[in-house]
């Protein structure tokens, strides 16, 4: 890359020596492809500038992202790109500028997702300029583009001497974009060995800031996906030593803190928290600052300070992501700690309410639903129960009406035999009665009837029942 800019300044002298010596024909001639060149060199890097400016959030483990197919904008400059291109390589064939043009090219069709063209139009430039300072460069994006066409082992075979060749020419911006490459191959296949072993031959070469802070979070990264928390905390740490942009050093000192509480090292962690914390911060960063400072305290043990943060972060910073993840680990207390499942529930349900950016959303849709489902469950279950327990209980309940029966008859031959002709009348009348509702009792009783009713979720008034029906057979054999 460097020696195409040395190029293009070495040849914009020679041009201002042309106009000096040479005829106007020539002149003409030697700035028309320049100024064409120049032109489709621009517009690819606004091109590139605008597509920069759009930030995504899948970045840490997709740097290399598959081209976009929507139509205008950055695209169209890339089309024009390869149109100014072409017309140079048509009309100058003669022309110093004409690897630099399938370069272009090829790197456009990259762009707009027109790979198979992109990788011929590399093959191209390799055939017919063999020596061309512009090859580690067009190897670099030939592996983009096979990766991108569905050929990530294609892109790892050409990336394995691409590397070696790249750090001899002294460039190692593009040995360390090669590794970067490898490395997001392997994280989408989950082999974290693989991806630390070309991650960490990247952050030992002399190569843009950006890209080795870059790179230094990716191996932190993957420490962390391997669960070796104490190498991903230190890795993590060492990120601010090649100066980046600020929302990276932010996301790598968090997760540095973070590693270290997953490591039993909870009270460094809140050292960081607590150093984070004395800086001056965006709203949105000091609330996911004081949400790890919660997850702390539930790390210790100590669930009141725990939940008090967590009660500031929903509360102070209110949709924010922050917010939703506090509610969220609330809800994991309840169900996990405590065992309040509708406690937990209601945390979930206002966590994935909260914020529908929140990368917890999803889980916390789950967990509700599944506390939903096991509430149903447990309604049904109790509601199977309260059936099964009359339908087992049906002959004991049966007894309990025959002595109902029994004593009512017994009461009523007492009357008969001691009180007047009056009270006799009023006897018989009461039996009347009192056998219209045994009978009644009697019919309700049958096992259809009882499967058919619907019945009580309370069982207790039923077990009272028979234990004075098993009290009254005791006191009966007693009295005999």
């Amino acid at each position: 890359m460097k020696y195409s800019k040395i190029k293009v300044l070495f040849f914009g002298i020679m041009l201002l020596a042309l106009a000096a010596l040479a005829g106007c024909s020539t002149y003409q001639s030697a700035t028309s492809y320049f100024n064409t060149y120049y032109n489709a060199k621009k517009q690819f890097n606004d091109a590139e500038s605008e597509l920069s400016r759009t930030p995504r959030s899948d970045q840490d483990t997709n740097y290399f992202a598959p081209p976009s197919n929507k139509t205008g904008g950055s695209n169209a400059k890339f089309d024009k790109v390869i149109e100014k291109c072409s017309k140079l390589i048509q009309y100058y064939p003669e022309s110093n500028l004409i690897d630099d043009a399938m370069l272009l090219i090829g790197k456009s069709g990259v762009y707009l997702g027109e790979t198979e063209m992109a990788i011929r139009k590399f093959a191209e430039l390799s055939r017919n300029f063999p020596e061309s300072d512009l090859l580690p460069e067009a190897k670099l994006w030939n592996a983009k583009a096979l990766f991108f066409s569905g050929k990530p082992d294609e892109a790892l075979v050409l990336i394995e001497t691409l590397f070696p060749e790249a750090v001899v020419v002294g460039e190692e911006n593009i040995a360390i974009e090669s590794q970067l490459l490898a490395a997001q191959i392997y994280f989408k296949q989950n082999e974290y060995l693989s991806v630390a072993k070309h991650l960490e031959k990247a952050v030992v070469l002399s190569g843009d800031d950006a890209l080795l802070a870059y790179a230094q979070f990716q191996l932190a990264l993957c420490y962390d996906r391997l669960n070796e928390y104490n190498a991903a905390a230190k890795a993590y740490a060492r990120v601010v030593q090649f100066n980046p942009e600020l929302t990276l050093a932010f996301r790598a000192r968090l997760r540095s803190g973070i590693m270290m509480a997953h490591a039993d090292q909870i009270e460094n962690a809140l050292i960081v928290f607590q150093e984070m914390n004395d800086e001056l911060l965006k709203p949105e960063e000091q609330a996911l600052v004081d949400h790890e400072v919660a997850n702390a305290y539930a790390m210790l043990g100590d669930s009141t300070k725990a939940f008090d943060m967590y009660q500031y972060v929903d509360t102070t910073y209110k949709r924010s992501d922050a917010a939703a993840r506090s509610y969220y680990r609330q809800g994991l207390l309840m169900e996990e700690v405590y065992g309040d499942f509708k406690k937990a529930r209601e945390y979930f349900d206002k966590a994935k309410a909260e914020n529908q950016t929140s990368e917890i959303v999803p889980n916390a849709r789950k967990r509700s639903e599944y506390l939903a489902k096991y509430f149903s469950i447990r309604t049904n279950i109790k509601r199977n129960d309260s059936l099964y327990f009359y339908l087992v209980h049906e002959d004991s309940l049966k007894e309990i009406e025959k002595k109902r029966r029994e004593q009512t008859k017994s009461a009523i031959a007492d009357s008969l035999k001691n009180d007047s002709t009056i009270v006799l009348s009023d006897s018989l009348r009461a039996f009347s009665d009192s056998a219209k509702e045994v009978v009644s009792l009697s019919d309700s009783l049958t096992m259809d009837n009882v499967a058919q009713e619907t019945l009580p979720t309370d069982s207790n008034s039923v077990n009272e029942e028979i234990k004075q029906e098993e009290k009254f057979n005791i006191e009966d054999y007693e009295d005999g």
